[in-house]
This record gives structure tokens, sequence and C-alpha cells, in this order.
């Protein structure tokens, strides 16, 4: 079998010994032999050896074959290699049938085929042609080069398993596939841009699930050539291979960037990310670019490239191209060179769509998702017969066959390229390859978790990553920016709200930590407990380092559900006043620390609860927490707490989480309205705001807590603080932790 082994000495023997030594940044393949293969009868037949010419002579000019490496010999090919893809029957009448003829013969075999054409020298360098994909091929697998180009001729993606067709004998894509294959390669996708169907590369590859042929081709509901049933979107493969043959229909003329783009974006790459192949193979017809006398599409060169952009970032780069069809020579130039670029590391040229997509196009990509949905997962979400909800257009694909009679099959025979469009793209070299472009804020390590230091999302997250980044030497490969500049706030406002923005902006005038931060009232809460001696003095000493002269203020926002509602008789104004008396006695009760409660925004039920309020506390805080995220944008606030008259279990009268004041999921509480006196009422509310700001319960009376008797706002039970009067004790004392 067909392998290294069969190297001969000679150039090509030179360039694997030193292979580790050279900068290429791809491999050009060429095969010499394509000299001897030309029309015998059409001097002008466009399938000729001027249009690899014309590419050396384009990418000479340009200096982007400075930056390839070359290669024109290759190791010999038996017919064992070609029986990997087509008949013993097939070879024999080629290689030892064909190759002995004259010319007349010659043109007499061809007769039995279609569209080809043979000279003396075509079977050798139609040969040379599938040795050269198949070295390319096996090199890159074995990761001796990193992708490649096979600037070859004869095509080959017309040739089946039985017989030669459309220009080609032996079929390129496939060898390579079967070469690449032989070397470890275990999911192939071959994709297929010529204009014509690749019919040959569906049939060789049909019933096998290792490879995944993908052809985006002109058809025209048959009308165009080659006339078949299989091509178009409803053969998908059958037995292991079904699935894994998609067939995108171009019914009209004239389809452009705007409509390769969308099939792209739309059907090849969801599938091709979801087979995850080993090894690329595109086979290049550029027959489908603007100006072919054959295609007549308007596919630009740039647009072409910036498909081979995104496929080689499948298989970890492994793609080789293959040059099929093109038959202007001055647009498949261009091409070649733009899809040579990348190849190279270049970015492709910008494009632009001024236009959408044709309607045609749309039902193409339609039609494919609609025949393969059922095959893969990355069409689950378009729409099926059994979508529940609102009813969406829903597609049904139609097939349609009409093939031409046999007088109105497209004439091949000469085409005068000095006729032709001349491509008007002129060579645009970057002086370097692009780059990965890795940019970072530098210094992060002002922003941090107060109270959890162990917090995943911490400074030490964003460092070890460059050190694991610079261990591998990435970011010399890149082109690292290190970024200052500071978002303005016609930027910020783009996505959020202006207070929101001016009330982050406050953040950064506070001293230490955030001082509305869990943390700060943490602290305080652990040193009045462990450490602080303190008098009954009307400023103790563990407030000093607070009492900076600062006001931190909290945006409070209540609820009053619909049994408070009912109680004060259904007045609103009513509970407006025993909402804003509760707030003040809160404001009231943080006042020693410098803290000042602001009402925000009042929300009374009146129609009704707007869900469950349970007697579970831990339910209803749930439940009520989940609220406030619905209600935050359009009402800003730091801190809510909902009022209710629905008593809860176990005689407790308030709920909230420890350490999330400022939270946007758990920075709330719901309380239960459980005395005439709003003092009281408050005193409970503050006490779960205290757990929101990180307090603890104090426990331990006349120990490391002071509080004048046997009362305290954060003891277990708030509903402890009785009366007014040991309500105003407490604040006279200011000794709330």
């Amino acid at each position: 079998m067909y392998g290294f082994s069969q190297f001969r000495a000679g150039t090509l023997q030179v360039l694997m010994d030193h292979q580790g030594s050279l900068e290429y940044k791809t491999t050009l393949g060429f095969n010499k032999p394509q000299q001897l293969h030309r029309n015998p009868i059409y001097e002008g037949h466009p399938e000729n050896p001027n249009r690899i010419d014309v590419c050396r002579n384009l990418l000479t000019e340009c200096g982007l074959i400075k930056e390839c490496q070359e290669v024109d010999t290759f190791p010999s090919l038996d017919d064992l290699d070609l029986r990997q893809t087509h008949t013993e029957g097939h070879v024999n009448r080629l290689l030892k049938e064909a190759i002995s003829m004259d010319q007349d013969s010659l043109n007499h075999l061809c007769e039995d085929y279609d569209s080809v054409f043979m000279t003396p020298g075509s079977v050798e360098a139609a040969k040379s042609a599938v040795s050269c994909c198949r070295w390319l091929a096996e090199s890159i697998v074995e990761n001796k080069i990193p992708n490649a180009f096979a600037l070859v001729r004869p095509p080959g993606h017309h040739a089946d398993r039985y017989s030669a067709c459309g220009f080609c004998l032996f079929n390129n894509a496939a060898q390579a596939a079967e070469a690449a294959f032989n070397f470890g390669a275990d999911r192939i996708l071959i994709v297929d841009l010529d204009i014509h169907h690749g019919q040959g590369t569906q049939q060789i590859f049909y019933e096998d699930k290792r490879v995944m042929v993908l052809s985006v081709h002109r058809y025209e509901d048959g009308k165009f050539w080659p006339h078949l049933r299989e091509s178009n979107f409803d053969h998908v493969g059958d037995s292991e291979g079904a699935g894994y043959n998609i067939n995108i229909t171009l019914n009209e003329t004239g389809c452009g960037d705007a409509d390769y783009i969308a099939i792209f974006w739309n059907v090849l790459w969801p599938l091709a990310r979801e087979f995850c192949p080993d090894f690329v193979i595109i086979s290049a017809g550029f027959d489908s670019c603007d100006g072919d006398p054959l295609g007549e599409m308007r596919l630009s060169p740039d647009a072409y490239s910036h498909i081979v952009y995104h496929l080689r970032g499948l298989a970890h780069g492994k793609l080789l191209l293959i040059l099929e069809g093109g038959y202007n020579h001055s647009v498949q130039s261009v091409g070649v060179h733009r899809c040579l670029r990348v190849l190279c590391g270049y970015k492709p040229l910008p494009i632009s769509l001024v236009e959408p997509p044709k309607a045609s196009t749309v039902i193409s990509c339609l039609n494919s998702i609609s025949v393969l949905r059922g095959f893969w997962n990355c069409f689950d979400f378009y729409v099926s017969g059994h979508c529940k909800g609102k009813p969406w257009s829903l597609h049904h694909p139609t097939i349609s066959f009409e093939p031409p009679k046999e007088e109105e099959k497209e004439n091949t025979s000469n085409v005068l390229q000095e006729n032709l469009f001349k491509n008007e793209w002129h060579c645009k070299a970057s002086t370097a390859p692009s780059k990965m472009l890795l940019v970072h804020n530098g210094d992060s390590s002002k922003h941090y978790n107060c109270v959890e230091e162990d917090h995943p999302e911490k400074p030490a997250r964003t460092a070890s990553i460059m050190a694991k980044l610079e261990s591998c030497g990435l970011p010399s490969k890149c082109e690292v920016l290190l970024n200052e500049r500071v978002a303005t706030d016609s930027e910020l406002e783009a996505v959020h709200e202006r207070p929101y923005i001016q009330k982050m902006k406050r953040t950064a005038e506070l001293a230490n930590f955030d001082d509305l931060c869990a943390k700060t009232f943490l602290e305080l809460t652990t040193r009045s407990k462990r450490e602080a001696k303190t008098n009954k003095s009307t400023l103790p000493a563990y407030y000093s380092e607070y009492n900076d002269g600062k006001w931190r203020y909290v945006e409070l926002a209540l609820v009053a559900d619909y049994s408070v509602f009912a109680k004060y008789d259904k007045d609103e104004a009513k509970v407006m006043e025993r909402l804003q008396t509760i707030a003040h006695h809160v404001n009231a009760l943080y006042y020693p620390l410098n803290i000042r409660i602001t009402l925000v925004w009042v929300d009374i039920w009146k129609d009704g609860d707007k869900f469950e309020v349970a007697t579970s506390g831990d339910r209803t805080l749930d439940h009520f927490l989940n609220y406030r995220k619905g209600i935050i944008k359009a009402h800003p606030n730091d801190n809510a707490h909902m009022l209710t008259d629905i008593r809860f279990d176990a005689s407790v009268v308030g709920k909230a989480f420890k350490g999330t004041m400022c939270s946007y999921d758990y920075s709330g509480g719901v309380d239960v309205d459980h005395s005439d006196n709003a003092a009281v009422v408050a005193a409970t509310v503050a006490h779960e705001m205290g757990h929101n700001f990180g307090m603890e319960h104090d426990v331990d009376y006349g120990t490391t807590c002071n509080c004048p008797g046997n009362h305290c706002v954060m003891a277990p039970s708030t509903g402890s603080v009785n009366t007014h009067n040991e309500l105003e004790l407490k604040l006279k004392f200011d000794c709330f932790h």
C-alpha cells in the first residue's frame, strides 16, 4: 500500500529531512505532468494547463509563493491505491488500456463518458494529481505540514467508483480522504464549493459515516449539469452513511456573497462543528466565483476565503484545498491567491454584504435542514410539527426535478479568456500574518470579594490564566494589548441605566472596603462580640472606624402584600403611612452607624398577591427574592422587604439571608406585621436587614453584648423588643450590632 517508504531520493526527500527547520507557512503542491493533459479538439477549452500557469504567475507577482513550500515530486502510485476509491474495471481501463492508446483511440474511448477528454499523457497527469493529494493529506495528518493547497489538474470530484466524468479521471478528494484514513484520521469532512455537484465524491462515500460530504452547487431543479436526481437536497446518504451526505442546491443564477455566507452559517458550519472532523478537505472549485462563464454566480474570491478561514478552525487546522473547476482563469487565480493567504495565516479581506440572500437560497437552506434535523442535534431549535405554543410558519420542503433535453446541455468547447471578465481585485498582500489579539486590563487586584477570600471570581483567576499562557509561550504568538481605557458613560448607557451607573461610580469614593459591603458589618459584629470592651457611652469605641463623617445610603423598597392591605381596611393611604413610619424607625436604628435608610419605592398589592404567600417563611422568602429580581430594573433598589399579615410557621416573624446586602439575587427579606406598634415591626425589619448586612444573632448578653436590659435588635427573637420605651433606650445607647 502507498506510504512514505516508497519515497525515492530527490527533492522531496530533502524537504522532508529538513521539515523542522523550514519556516514555510503552508505547502503548495503542483503536478508537472498536468501540462500533458489538454483537450485535443478544442484548443480554447477552459480546462487547460493555462489555469495553473495564471495562478502561479499571480502568486509569484504578489510574493506569496515565497512563503509556501513548493512540492512537485511525489512517490509512485499503484493500482491498489486507486482501487480504494475506484473499481478494478475503471482503474484497469485507464492504467492498462488508455495509457497505451493513440489519440484517435482515446477520442473514441472518451465518447463512452460524459464530458471527458484525454491525450496520451492524461492518465499520467491524473495519477500525479492523485499522488500529490495523497502525499499532502498524509503529511498533514502526521503533523509534518500544517495545511496545504493542491494546485493540480485534471480535477477529480466528478469521477465516481466506476467511470470518469466531467473533465475528471480519478477522484482526487476521495483519494486524499482514504490516504488520511490510512494515517489515523477517523472523521473527514469534504466541503465541495465547485459550482457543479461533485456526484462522484457523493457516490463513493454515500454509505460511509467516516466522511461527511457537503456540497453547495447550482442545481436549478436538475436543469444544470450533471442533471442528476441524486444531486437534490433529499439525498442524504444511505445505510451507515445516512445523514452524512448534504446537498445544498442553488436554484437560480446570480447567487453571491450573501447567499454563500448564509449557507455557511446556517447549514455548513453547524454540521461541521457537530461532526467534529479530524481532517478537512475542500474541493476548491472557483467556477462559483463572479465572472466564470459556466457558473454564472456572483461569489467574490474574498468571500470564498472567509469560508476557508473559518473551516481552518476545525480539526486543529488540518486543512487541504484541492483545485477542482474554475474556467475564468483571471478570477480563479485571485481566488487561489485569497485562499492561500488564509493558509499562510493572513486574515481574509473584508467583504460587504449589502444585499440579503435570495429567497431561493433561504428555501434551499430550509430544505436541507428539514431533511437533516432527524440526524443532527444542531438543528433542534428549528420549528417542527411538534412545536407547542404560538404557531410559527412551518417549512414544508418540496422536491422538483426537471432535467433538460439533450440538445439543451451547455457547450464547453471553446472559451476565449480574453473576452471574459477580468478580475479587478488587485493583489493585497499584508505585511505580516494576522495574530490573535489578547487583551487584558492589567492589575485586577483591586476587585475581590471582601467576605469570601476563596471566592472563585478573584484576581488569581486571570493571573493564573496568564501564567499558564506564558508557560506555553502563547503570548509571544499573539498581539498582546494592555487596555487601560475606561468605558465612557455613553458606552455604559448602551447596556445599563444611568442611575445604576452613577451608583457604581459612587463606590470609588468609599474608603477601604465598600462601606455597604457585608464585610464591614461582619467585622463590626465580630469585634463587638469578641474584642470590644465598651462602656455605655453614646459613641462606643468600636464605632469610631466607621464614624468618619461620611454617610452611607441604603435605597430601600418596601412591599405590602394583600393581607396587609386588607388589615388596614384596604385603605391605600393608611398602608402608605404605615410603611413610611416603619422605614423612618429603621433609618433611626441604623443612624448611629452613619447609615441612612432611604425609602425609594413602595408597592401595595391592592388586587391580590403577586405570588403565593405561604406560612413557610423560607418558601415565601424565595418567592419574594425572585419577585425582586423581576422588578429591580424598573425600580432599582439596594434592599427590599415585604410585609405580610400571614403568620409564619414556628412563630417566626422574619426571614433573610446573611451577608447579601446590595446583591442581585438575595438582598431582601420578608417580615410579619406582628404588632400594631410600627416601631416594633421596624425592629423586625432592622433585624432581618442586619442579617443582610452580615450580622449574626446576639445571644451572649452581659458579656460581649452590652445592650441595656436583656433585649437586642439582633436577638434571636426581635419580638422581645416589646415596648416603645425599650426601643428608645436602645437608640439612646447606640448598641445595635
